[in-house]
């Protein structure tokens, strides 16, 4: 039996790692998708830690949605704080009255120095002014199959 054997797994996943070819921090990045339907389906556009992601110490979290939930998108800033270096993370949901499956819309964010800023199609979806990543981060999107959502 193989990793994939599709007796035992219903889902699959899959990643596009930008971690060598695109790095940083303070800017804006935009970019246009259709999201995929179906239960299980988890598109997502995560920004890590450089150069080391697997490293967690913050999350930018641009827009991640939910095959079972065609109109919403959501957003999130993680990080640890504190000298125990405690999880923290602040969050926005944005019910776009659109089918996100159904045509292409664009995402973005706007990240300075003091402030984090996530848009759906020239729509502020989450704004975070509470700590700013210290380090440059890492673009990883993610498309996945999970169990139902």
């Amino acid at each position: 039996m193989g990793i994939y054997d599709p007796r035992f797994h219903r889902y699959t996943s899959g990643k596009l790692n930008t971690a060598d070819e695109f790095q940083f921090r303070f800017g804006i990045v935009r970019w246009r998708a259709q999201l995929p339907a179906g239960q299980g389906m988890w598109p997502a556009l995560w920004l890590l830690n450089a150069p080391n992601p697997w490293y967690w110490d913050d999350e930018i979290d641009v827009m991640e949605a939910r095959g079972s939930l065609p109109s919403i998108t959501t957003s999130a800033h993680h990080f640890k704080t504190g000298v125990d270096r405690a999880n923290q993370y602040n969050t926005a949901q944005l019910d776009t009255g659109l089918n996100l499956q159904t045509g292409f819309h664009e995402y973005g964010l706007e990240w300075t120095a003091s402030r984090l800023q996530t848009h759906f199609n020239d729509q502020v979806v989450f704004t975070d002014t509470e700590k700013s990543p210290p380090r440059p981060d890492v673009s990883h999107h993610e498309r996945r199959r999970r169990g139902p959502v």
